[in-house]
């Protein structure tokens, strides 16, 4: 059962980092899947004082990623994703989850602005794709159906050199971190 829910968590990240690359926007339907995940693993493989101690720390998560949402650092999607695995990093492990996110996050920050073409051009193409996806079948559309309203079939986000999907970086260090704890359980 751990595998297999540690799985969906890396399949979800997966799928979120995507989104992000593709939009610029993390669907919050993804994000319910992660917080359901973890309402199925925490009761199973966490003790009550760990399940509040990740309470906690997704508390002052959010507190963070809520200041840097208004100083218009990180987007809501970023700031609401990292909460969420902040959640699943607990207290024994959120230290070293910033710490790939923050690693991974100034890695694709300095690669998207060296390499903004090349960056901006795999964003396009992989947007282009999930356009066919959408158009091929409807309810491909139903991902962003909680995500409140957003630009209109195939109008795209003009996406500005400065803007960085850090839920790239937020997957990525989610991934490390839950990989590198496999062992654990």
């Amino acid at each position: 059962m751990f595998i297999a829910l540690i799985t969906l968590f890396i399949l979800t990240n997966i799928l979120i980092a995507v989104y992000d690359l593709a939009y610029y926007r993390i669907p919050n339907v993804f994000l319910l899947v992660l917080l359901a995940l973890y309402f199925v693993y925490a009761p199973l493989f966490l003790t009550p004082l760990a399940i509040l101690q990740s309470i906690v720390v997704a508390s002052l998560a959010f507190a963070l990623g809520l200041g840097l949402f208004r100083m218009k650092i990180i987007g809501a999607g970023d700031a609401k994703y990292f909460t969420v695995v902040a959640l699943w990093a607990g207290l024994s492990q959120s230290l070293e989850f910033i710490f790939y996110a923050a690693l991974l996050g100034s890695i694709i920050g300095v690669f998207s602005h060296v390499f903004y073409g090349a960056f901006l051009h795999t964003s396009e193409q992989l947007w282009h794709s999930f356009q066919i996806v959408e158009t091929a079948c409807p309810y491909h559309k139903k991902v962003w159906s909680l995500s409140g309203g957003g630009k209109a079939p195939n109008e795209r986000d003009k996406i500005d050199r400065r803007i960085i999907p850090f839920g790239l970086a937020i997957a990525g260090g989610a991934i490390l971190t839950a990989c590198l704890h496999l062992t654990g359980k």
